[in-house]
Order: C-alpha cells, then structure tokens, then sequence
C-alpha cells in the first residue's frame, strides 16, 4: 500500500529516511526545505501488510526520488510510478546492488537507463583552513553561469530560475552548501551539495572554468566542502557518478564504491 504523505505521516516519514543512503538524503533534504505544504514537491510511504514502511518516495516537479529497502515491493512501486509520471526517476537502495536491472527499466518505460555509481568519503577530512580565495556565499548567479560553461561535461546546469528559487531557498533552509574558488572575481570552480541532511551528504555538481582546469581547483573545492561539512556536524558524505567517468579524480580524494543507482528517463 503506497500512501501519500501529509502532516499525519510526516513524522513517519522522516523516522524512516534518517538513514545513510543517497535517496534517503535526497527525499530527507527536500522534507527539511519544503515540508509537505507545497503542492510541487510531493511525498510517498509504502506499507507493508502491518503499516510498516519499506519504502519511500519524493516527487519535485517532474523529478522522482525512490528509496528502496529489501522489503520493497517493486511491482507496486512500478504501478506507482506509473500513475504519478515523473519525467525521470532516480532509484537507490542495497536491494539494487546484486540484481540486473533491466527488467526494471523495461518495466517502468524507460527512455533510457543508467546505472551509477555511488561513492562514500571513507575518512573525514581534517579542517581545511579557507582564504580569501575560497569562498562560501558566493553570487548564485555566477555559480549558475559556471554551471552552464560546463553543461554537457557531466553537468547538466537548469534554468536560472529554477537554480535561483530552489538554492536560495534550500540555503536558508541550511539544506545546501557551497564551496567556490576565486580567480579575477569570478568563481574558478565550485562544490556543492545538491542534498544535505542531518546525517548526509550528496555532493552533485563539482565543476572547473575550462581555462582553469588542471591546476587542482575542482579537488580544493571538494577538500573546503567535505571539511566544512563534516564541521557542521555531517558523518556521511556521498558522490554519484556516470559509470565511466571520474573514478580516479574521486578515489583520490578519499572515496570508494558503495552501491550503485539508477537514473530513469521517462520523458519523450
């Protein structure tokens, strides 16, 4: 039984999401910024026979977060999704680790699939000491336009105005951050997080000017973030990356393999 999320059940909700996993900190994130009195962000539970949870889900607008558990019924969620039409759907959960996925894309009808990769910060930095270089409110404008110079590089950048309203708002919200280094008064490259909980972390856009990479910007920024995260107190830190992509640049970095996601594509 899936049952929406109202203020009955939002309680329920963020009891069972208050765990270390990628989709947990997204859907957790977007109930700590918005609550459940909006009506584009949306909120799931699935219950067992005995109203247990095991699962749940957020939709924002077109975007669906799933988290999945062992006890997940996936036909349900697939019926569920179905119904709802997300434009895309992202799916994590130990229960994707060791199972072939595809009669799962076929089952939802999806445009495309793709299975990523999920990295956890194995240690947490020691403090990073920031200058003047590096700085943590930057202009949001400027950090968009850097965003979308590197568009189709492993970013894919929004609209400005859906940028503005949603970081602004989770930055007041103390539900993201952000770490830029400086050239010429203009962000060289960033890290920020596109979820941030009490617990976790997901680090989502990591982006270098192209005329400054190369120069160890893009890891200085990942260095600043995970140590001020970890300073406000967050104990797991995640990345999510393309399959064949960027493996060495995190490794170095301190992160490893820990389970992987898939990203649906519904839209024609």
């Amino acid at each position: 039984m899936i049952r929406y999320v109202d203020k009955g059940l939002e309680t329920t909700l963020q009891s069972f999401v208050d765990r270390s996993d990628i989709s947990a900190c997204r859907i957790a994130c977007l109930l700590q910024s918005y609550g459940t009195g909006y009506g584009f962000a949306d909120f799931y539970l699935q219950l067992d026979e005995e109203e247990r949870p095991v699962s749940a889900a957020a939709k924002y607008y077109s975007d669906m977060t799933v988290m999945l558990t062992s006890d997940s019924d996936i036909d349900e969620l697939g019926g569920f999704i179905e119904m709802t039409s997300p434009a895309s759907v992202l799916l994590a959960g130990d229960v994707l680790k060791d199972r072939n996925n595809d009669a799962l894309c076929q089952r939802l009808n999806a445009r495309s699939c793709e299975e990523c990769i999920i990295m956890k910060l194995r240690t947490i930095p020691e403090a990073y000491v920031d200058n003047d270089d590096m700085v943590s409110d930057p202009e949001l404008r400027d950090i968009w336009e850097l965003l979308h110079i590197c568009d189709g590089d492993g970013i894919k950048a929004p609209s400005w105005e859906d940028f503005l309203l949603d970081m602004s708002h989770r930055l007041r919200h103390g539900t993201a951050m952000i770490r830029a280094l400086v050239r010429e008064n203009k962000p060289a490259g960033v890290a920020m997080t596109v979820a941030l909980s009490e617990r976790c972390a997901l680090i989502g856009a990591v982006a270098v000017s192209p005329r400054y990479r190369r120069q160890g910007i893009g890891a200085s920024c990942m260095r600043a973030l995970c140590s001020a995260l970890a300073l406000a107190g967050t104990t797991d830190i995640y990345i999510l990356r393309e399959r064949d992509r960027n493996e060495d640049f995190y490794s170095s970095l301190g992160f490893e393999a820990a389970g992987k996601a898939l990203i649906i594509n519904r839209a024609d």
